[in-house]
């Protein structure tokens, strides 16, 4: 796994912001990177599936605070992120856009972008209300991306397949769907 000197040496300040004035911290920064530093392998899977299959721009569905675009920065694939978090500590804002609000809702994909989601889409947690928010959520996702690569629970696949031509398991809980 590479390593990310940048999200390394942030972590380690957000710590020490904490421990200097605990009653002013609250945001959930540090507790998000260590998550994503935690999966980010996962990040690395679909940066290499991205430059193997040509995909220039990904659009990330759930990107929270946004740190886990640190794996696309000098890759040469755009990093586009969604989330309702609303935050001005966003990763690499100066880089890439984010755009606050909850999926399913209009996020004005580009043409060939490949719409993402780790932990985020098809998650219990995010089912507000069971298979219909599956549902509305692979619907809209369907209508807007072409492609989207998606980390989610298997036992769910069979639930949303229908809105798919293809979809296709690649490893662990990585999925490939098609329009």
């Amino acid at each position: 796994m590479k390593k990310y000197p940048r999200l390394d040496k942030y972590y380690d300040e957000l710590i020490k912001m904490e421990d200097e004035e605990p009653e002013r911290f609250y945001d959930q920064r540090s507790y998000s990177l260590m998550c994503t530093l935690e999966c980010i392998s996962n990040y690395e899977f679909i940066k290499d599936f991205c430059l193997k299959n040509n995909f220039k721009s990904v659009f990330d569905i759930g990107c929270c605070f946004g740190y886990q675009s640190e794996v696309f920065y000098e890759s040469g694939i755009q990093y586009r992120g969604l989330d309702d978090t609303i935050s001005k500590y966003l990763w690499n804002s100066e880089l890439y856009e984010y755009q606050v609000g909850r999926f399913p809702c209009d996020v004005k994909s580009r043409k060939g972008e490949l719409g993402i989601s780790v932990l985020c889409l098809g998650w219990n947690c995010y089912l507000y209300e069971d298979a219909k928010t599956l549902d509305e959520q692979f619907e809209s996702l369907v209508n807007q991306f072409e492609y989207s690569l998606i980390y989610m629970q298997q036992n769910l696949v069979p639930l949303i397949s229908r809105h798919f031509s293809k979809v296709e398991h690649l490893e662990d809980n990585f999925y490939f769907f098609k329009r």
